[in-house]
């Protein structure tokens, strides 16, 4: 493995890639509508993710008796002490980044932080809509800037970014429940995929490809011309994913290509793609 492949690799594992596909998501979003956001709320974003991500790894394995059989879940193992220190450092500094918030984010967040608090604590018993509970949390936390200025929840059925995007981080969870069967049953976690079993869960990403398809077309028709390069760009990601699990399942691929889908909205941001 090269350096560059492995320092990726190293980043994935911390989820780190994840918590920047965060921040560019919600800043795409956030650019899309016209919203102004701070840094602050971006970085407290960030923090947040990782700490969510880091602690469900760190939950995972504490009850491990025996070695973990994912790399991700290994890694958690082996460094559990320094990275459960890292996560209270984190957590702190969350805290205290909160008294700098805008009013309206600050109760959007508090309110979200409570549902993910309680998703943590019945993490374990959830077996059917583990996938569909974290995409609903994950998107949340990507449009509260959105949602809380210039969005209602009633509303959001209007703009066919958000379910479009909503689809995307649920394809995307299912995937990854698809390729860690083996691994989930070997810990003991529990997954749409362990639940339902392949065929059901092959069949609801199949309705979910046609959903994002329909979703783009709605998106085409709204003239918004960079969000569709992006979502289908995304979307074509996932499919290939979905449609060469003997090449991604190799070195666990489809969670490094997986996690960089949230990255491509950068392309965006940059102007790569232009709004029109």
């Amino acid at each position: 493995m090269n350096l560059v492949a492995y320092g990726y690799r190293t980043l994935n594992i911390l989820s780190l890639d994840v918590v920047a596909g965060s921040i560019i998501c919600s800043a795409y979003f956030c650019s899309t509508f016209k919203v102004t956001v701070d840094g602050i709320t971006l970085v407290l974003l960030g923090l947040s993710v990782w700490l969510i991500y880091t602690t469900d790894h760190l939950m995972d394995v504490r009850n491990l008796k025996v070695k973990a059989s994912s790399l991700r879940h290994r890694f958690h193992q082996k460094y559990f002490t320094m990275l459960s220190v890292l996560a209270v450092i984190d957590l702190i500094t969350i805290i205290t980044l909160l008294f700098f918030l805008r009013s309206y984010v600050l109760w959007n967040g508090l309110i979200l932080l409570m549902f993910v608090g309680a998703y943590i604590l019945i993490h374990k018993k959830i077996k059917y809509t583990k996938e569909l509970i974290i995409a609903v949390l994950y998107c949340w936390g990507i449009l509260i800037p959105v949602l809380a200025e210039t969005i209602t929840i009633s509303a959001i059925i209007l703009y066919p970014q958000i379910p479009c995007f909503l689809i995307l981080v649920l394809l995307n969870l299912l995937l990854f429940s698809l390729y860690d069967l083996k691994t989930d049953a070997q810990d003991g976690q529990w997954s749409f995929t362990r639940s339902a079993g392949k065929r059901i869960t092959k069949v609801v990403i199949t309705i979910l490809f046609c959903s994002l398809t329909v979703n783009l077309i709605f998106i085409s028709l709204s003239g918004d011309r960079q969000s569709l390069i992006i979502f289908s760009l995304m979307g074509i990601t996932n499919l290939l994913i979905f449609s060469v699990p003997n090449y991604f399942q190799k070195g666990e691929r489809y969670r490094l290509v997986g996690d960089a889908v949230f990255l491509i909205p950068a392309l965006g941001l940059t102007g790569f793609i232009p709004l029109s």
